[in-house]
């Protein structure tokens, strides 16, 4: 894990609160699989909080990254993995498929249901209108509603712009990624999208939980 505070403050931490709000929807959502996983592949480790959140459940974690400086377990490519097959319970991967071309979206998605017999936990960056209402009252309890819209004017991706600053070759909601196209690529991978929400404080995060 990597400790240093530049680390933090100029790359995981630089959104504030935020991110934070995006990592325990991460957390949740391991604890919410049922049966909970024995065995979970982080694949994009960043800081590895939220590994360090969940290897203290007595989970075991096994980070997968491309980049050695984050002292993954496993350094690979998503999209070449020299992991045995069903070797994970579940995958957790979050905000790391923008960072590769939508055309091998599928190449990976298929790479990670090959190393996992279970869930597969996957967020990606969402720019669609969000709105989200909750109300909790004594008689009916909680209340929660979200929805999406799409945008009204189609906005193109400015790949120079988001690769320049972001690494992202792509993400939900502009023009040529549109919602159902993206759902679309994750089902002919394997993958049976079970739950999909946005985080309320952060809605730029999309989550799906697969099987």
């Amino acid at each position: 894990m990597n400790h240093n505070k530049a680390f933090y403050e100029g790359t995981y931490l630089s959104s504030g609160t935020q991110r934070l709000y995006s990592y325990v929807r991460q957390i949740r959502s391991v604890f919410s699989l049922d049966p909970i996983p024995g065995r979970v592949a982080v694949i994009g480790v960043g800081d590895d909080l939220v590994g360090e959140v969940v290897r203290s459940a007595g989970i075991s974690v096994v980070g997968i990254d491309i980049d050695p400086l984050l002292a993954p377990d496993i350094c690979c490519s998503v999209l070449n993995m020299s992991i045995a097959d069903k070797e994970f319970d579940a995958a957790l991967c979050c905000e790391v498929l923008e960072h590769i071309p939508f055309d091998l979206f599928p190449s990976a998605l298929k790479e990670i249901r090959r190393i996992t017999k279970g869930s597969l936990i996957l967020s990606l960056p969402d720019i669609r209108r969000f709105f989200s209402l909750r109300l909790s009252a004594p008689l009916i309890g909680s209340v929660a509603f979200q929805s999406s819209l799409p945008r009204l004017r189609k906005k193109i991706f400015d790949k120079e712009s988001h690769m320049e600053f972001m690494g992202h070759y792509w993400e939900i909601g502009f023009a040529g990624f549109e919602f159902p196209k993206v759902v679309s690529a994750i089902e002919s991978s394997g993958w049976r999208v079970e739950e999909h929400f946005r985080v309320d404080d952060m809605p730029w995060h999309s989550f799906f939980v697969c099987k």
